[in-house]
């Protein structure tokens, strides 16, 4: 499957009252290739996921400046990596379409400090790469500076785009422990706790935010409850149960056998689900498949499918995802101009969900998953509180989050803090031989084919 890559920069806003800081997104679009990455599993955990590379999928990007004088770069917002790292003027970009990004002229900043030359390292699962020096300089966010900010400097990389990770300080790539960027905001005075909330939006938006020490209350509807992590360097949680439902027939069925580990991860584009979960899914709904494309739908299928949704349980905080945000056109390779085009003239839509193999160990619940979720990461206390996405929009109720022990507002922890539930067998056998079809590229100009 090829998806377009939605590129989103940052707008220059900020809401320092409460001392929180919002970054907000504008979605664009871009044809550069995503890595695939390398997960990190939970301690104990020994899977190997075999996580296919996809080409044009979706990208969260923001704007930061480092230096003195300031200097500006794009740099894709991670929660499933914890390291800040820029191209260096220098760097040796195997490939090209690093300098699209920004490329960092370390002579021009007076704060600019090498502390670890030939120390930096990161790779990914695709083989990808970007190596370097550890260095420290002035990094400024939304307006906001930090003096001293530790970054990884690449100089020679097979990896884009840039990265500004914000996950735990236990999964950062360098050998010694050190405050990256929300820490630094938080020990700095900058946030008033050591927190952030992430909203996506909807898939057609053109606009997501993150909100360092605080929350937005119109951007979520029902209770947040929270969730503890299993796992003290990354965002790892327990998925008790997935069951596919809809808004107008009265039926679950269910797509889980037995609970998983599942990462939630704003830097992978597509859900990774056991295969038999897939397989279910795939019967279900009726979705087709194409050699290049792997699982599709045509048009009217997709209008078929508006009132059916997958509700995701990770112990008592229910999520659901509607099969609306579940489709994306399915571009023709680079081209985002054209589109693939059943043989009856319908327009082809991709499944952003994927199979992982048959363990319910090391899954992710990415992008396609978290644009359905409000989403509040409590770092120090090591869990997150979820709740169900409003995109309707309205004026923004900015509540900021104090430090200490369940101090999100409104969150209550779930009931079942300590449990996983108890083996479900999926009630229907996964029989389903999916009709292939080979599909032809088109101009696409967002209206149908019918």
């Amino acid at each position: 499957m090829k998806f377009s890559i939605l590129a989103l920069t940052t707008l220059l806003a900020a809401v320092s009252a409460g001392k929180v800081i919002q970054l907000d997104f504008v979605r664009t679009t871009s044809s550069s290739p995503i890595r695939q990455k390398k997960i990190t599993l939970p301690k104990g955990l020994k899977v190997d996921l075999a996580i296919p590379v996809e080409n044009d999928l979706v990208l969260y990007s923001a704007k930061v400046q480092v230096g003195s004088p300031e200097q500006e770069f794009v740099v894709q917002v991670d929660t499933g990596s914890s390291d800040l790292w820029l191209y260096d003027s220098s760097d040796l970009c195997i490939g090209g379409g690093c300098k699209q990004y920004g490329l960092f002229n370390t002579n021009a900043s007076s704060t600019f400090k090498d502390i670890l030359p030939g120390k930096f390292g990161i790779s990914y699962g695709d083989g990808s790469y970007a190596k370097g020096d550890w260095a420290e300089d002035t990094v400024t966010i939304q307006g906001v500076k930090i003096p001293k900010q530790q970054f990884g400097l690449a100089k020679n990389t097979t990896a884009t785009p840039a990265i500004l990770g914000i996950g735990l300080t236990g999964l950062e790539a360098a050998e010694k422990e050190y405050n990256n960027v929300p820490k630094s905001l938080y020990l700095n005075g900058d946030i008033g706790s050591y927190t952030y909330s992430l909203y996506l939006d909807n898939l057609e938006a053109t606009q997501g935010s993150i909100l360092f020490g605080g929350i937005d209350k119109s951007h979520f509807s029902g209770p947040l409850k929270t969730v503890p992590l299993i796992s003290s360097y990354a965002f790892w949680v327990t998925l008790s149960r997935l069951d596919i439902k809809s808004e107008t027939r009265n039926k679950t069925v269910n797509a889980l056998d037995v609970p998983g580990q599942v990462l939630l991860d704003s830097g992978t584009t597509l859900t990774y689900l056991p295969t038999i979960s897939y397989e279910t899914i795939l019967q279900d709904w009726g979705i087709d498949i194409d050699p290049d494309y792997g699982a599709i739908v045509p048009e009217y299928k997709l209008q078929k499918l508006q009132d059916e949704y997958l509700e995701y349980n990770l112990q008592g905080a229910k999520i659901k995802v509607s099969a609306a945000q579940l489709f994306a056109p399915a571009y023709t390779g680079d081209d985002l101009n054209t589109v693939a085009i059943y043989p009856n003239g319908q327009k082809a839509y991709g499944f952003l969900v994927a199979p992982n193999g048959n363990s319910t160990e090391g899954l992710i619940l990415g992008d396609s998953f978290l644009r359905s979720a409000y989403v509040v990461y409590d770092l120090p206390n090591l869990q997150i509180s979820l709740a169900q996405a409003d995109y309707s929009g309205g004026a923004p109720q900015i509540e900021p989050i104090d430090p200490g022990l369940n101090a999100v507002p409104g969150a209550t922890p779930v009931r079942d803090w300590g449990a996983v539930y108890s083996n479900v067998p999926i009630s229907t056998s996964v029989n389903y031989t999916p009709t292939t079809y080979t599909l032809s590229p088109r101009p696409y100009n967002g209206s149908s084919t019918d």
